[in-house]
């Protein structure tokens, strides 16, 4: 004889604001025994002849129509390598389309060694284009490419039109060809220098590789040096590794 297994599932939903929350989807029968401000919490509880191996599925709604965000915060456990704390920081925009949106300066700094060949690059390539068509006709944008020389889409910013946005597309296709060493210092300093005088932008440099270099820590120590003594707003680094094995600088803005 079979003896039942008792299945239990608890859910608990912090969306981090105080605005109402909504249950939008869920695969299995949860009952709600907890709601307040911003958070909800369910369970479930049967029994069963064998384990479930179906997927638990939940989605839900914040309703809000205004700015709003939250910072999570996590210490790490006595067992990890990396005792550095952790934060989450996230903002909704909220639907008033009447809020003067920052014009953006944006470059993109992307690897193409040799180690980018193949679907690394490729992937590259299709998420850079992406992200081009996301920017407005009010911000300005470049993309330096590097190995160990640097690769210009343009000498200066430039606006991102559509037409713009095209040949860049087409540039892309063209420069994007995985060979040679990393020399990763000599690109971020190009992108910081074309970065110097946007005192009416809001400065980004997205940097985008597969592995680590020799001198990472000079690198940051240079990075973290260079920015603050800039007059204009300093860019935020956001970093994007690219397959398994990847070094980044993490995201800074000084």
């Amino acid at each position: 004889m079979k003896l039942p297994k008792r299945e239990k599932i608890e859910l608990n939903v912090n969306a981090g604001t105080g605005a109402e929350v909504l249950c939008k989807k869920t695969s299995h029968p949860l009952k709600e025994i907890r709601r307040q401000a911003g958070k909800l919490g369910f369970s479930y509880e049967t029994n069963v002849l064998t384990w479930s191996s179906a997927d638990f599925i939940f989605s839900y709604e914040v309703c809000s129509s205004d700015i709003h965000g939250s910072l999570f915060l996590q210490s790490p456990s006595i067992h990890d390598f990396d005792q550095r704390e952790m934060f989450c920081l996230y903002l909704f925009p909220g639907n008033n389309k009447n809020r003067k949106v920052f014009r953006k300066g944006v470059v993109f700094v992307v690897d193409i060694s040799a180690s980018m060949l193949g679907r690394s690059l490729e992937s590259v390539k299709n998420g850079l284009c992406a992200a081009l068509y996301q920017l407005t006709p009010e911000d300005t944008f470049n993309i330096i490419a590097f190995n160990g020389e640097t690769y210009l889409f343009s000498s200066s910013l430039e606006r991102a039109t559509k037409e713009t946005i095209e040949n860049a597309s087409q540039w892309i296709s063209i420069n994007f060809v995985s060979r040679g060493g990393t020399n990763l210092l000599l690109p971020l300093n190009q992108a910081v220098d074309m970065l110097s005088n946007t005192f009416d932008l809001f400065p980004m440099i997205f940097l985008i590789t597969d592995g680590s270099v020799e001198d990472e820590r000079n690198i940051c120590e240079l990075m973290k040096a260079k920015l603050p003594s800039r007059e204009s707003i300093s860019p935020r680094i956001s970093t994007f590794g690219i397959g398994k094995d990847f070094w980044c600088l993490g995201s800074t803005s000084c």
